[in-house]
């Protein structure tokens, strides 16, 4: 779509049949924007073209009364034509046939801007509907991963609970986040564990929510997640080593692709008792 709504004018400014306001904004645009000035031109020459083309074609016979009452209307509308002289067939052409042009041209014109009006609007559908569907499809796709991830949690949670040397952790909100809390629901013996969290804000961009599993001196990397938009997290964790001799689970902010040790704020801690 041309980003120059004045161009739409060039057809009609073409034929003279602009007026007013639009005819002196056109002409004043169109002296400085070489756009609008080609357009002009090849709408000129087009309309040009059409009135030289109509000055050999001869009216049928059917046709010619017509035409003369429309030059004269002073003649009788019934009145029969009569065989032009020389100099009359060669002078009604002239007059006729150009009016004829320039309505031709100025039909040409409003269908070229009819079709660019149809084109623009096609194009707007078609950007739509493709918009709609790239969201529908995202959305069915996002639909889709939360629901294989809720199935998996479901299983992994059934799996942990049904075992009976299954332990729970609470995990409190610190300083950089005192509304938070959280829950490790862990098995020492399979290793299996899954954190839920609450109230903790959305994590800015680029950074994500990072587990930490304490055994002895150094925690280990446990996974990154991130809550919905209201401050919830289910995840779970991988199977590690240390969790069989765990001592403390934590929650800290680091970069959205993990880190080999905490740097962020801490914000959810619990100590195995």
């Amino acid at each position: 779509m041309s980003p120059d709504p004045l161009i739409e004018l060039a057809p009609l400014a073409a034929l003279g049949a602009l007026d007013g306001e639009e005819r002196d904004a056109f002409a004043a645009h169109s002296a400085a924007c070489a756009g609008c000035k080609t357009e002009l031109t090849s709408h000129e020459a087009v309309a040009a073209r059409l009135a030289q083309a109509t000055l050999a074609v001869e009216p049928s016979l059917h046709l010619r009364p017509r035409l003369l009452a429309m030059v004269d209307p002073s003649r009788p509308a019934g009145e029969p034509s009569r065989p032009a002289s020389g100099a009359a067939r060669r002078l009604r052409p002239g007059v006729v046939f150009p009016a004829f042009a320039a309505a031709a041209a100025l039909v040409l014109g409003v269908e070229v801007l009819t079709m660019r009006a149809e084109r623009d609007e096609a194009i707007r559908a078609a950007e739509q509907a493709h918009e709609a569907a790239q969201g529908a499809a995202e959305r069915e796709s996002m639909l889709r991963r939360l629901g294989q991830e809720l199935v998996s949690h479901q299983r992994a949670l059934g799996a942990v609970l049904a075992h009976p040397d299954t332990r729970v952790t609470e995990l409190k909100g610190l300083q950089a986040a005192p509304a938070a809390r959280g829950r490790v629901v862990w098995n020492p013996g399979s290793r299996a564990a899954l954190l839920a969290a609450a109230g903790l804000d959305a994590a800015p961009a680029g950074r994500a929510y990072q587990v930490w599993v304490i055994a002895r001196s150094e925690p280990t990397p446990a996974g990154v997640f991130q809550v919905d938009a209201d401050g919830h997290a289910l995840f779970s964790m991988p199977a590690l080593a240390e969790t069989s001799a765990v001592t403390t689970f934590a929650v800290t902010l680091e970069p959205a692709d993990g880190v080999p040790a905490p740097t962020g704020p801490m914000v959810l801690a619990g100590s195995v008792s």
